[in-house]
């Protein structure tokens, strides 16, 4: 699949286009851009438009779910719940609340 390509503006800052993903497995790309954060952005299709996804955090919270949802723009709260930072450890960080981090539940339910 092609990756679209964005020309930068405000509406798109901070995000960062995933490569094709190899098989049906979710593997975007990922690039730090000094403070601003970054979106994590799949180019898989998740509806019949052209819309870019993010990666979202669905509460700022321990042992929240993550969804793919519409990448949003500006500074709303869903957008914060989009950016994300790398720390020195390699760690995927919420920008907005840094205590929080990815990790993984090693395929269990909650």
């Amino acid at each position: 699949s092609s990756v679209p390509s964005l020309e930068p503006n405000a509406a798109t800052e901070g995000i960062l286009l995933g490569m094709p993903s190899a098989g049906p497995i979710l593997t975007p790309s990922i690039m730090p851009v000094l403070e601003k954060g970054v979106s994590l952005v799949s180019d898989l299709p998740f509806d019949s438009t052209s819309r870019l996804f993010c990666l979202q955090v669905m509460n700022f919270r321990v042992n929240s779910v993550f969804k793919m949802r519409p990448c949003a723009s500006g500074i709303s709260i869903q957008r914060q719940k989009q950016l994300w930072k790398f720390d020195s450890n390699g760690r995927i960080r919420n920008k907005a609340r840094p205590e929080l981090c990815i990790t993984w539940a090693g395929g269990r339910k909650k």
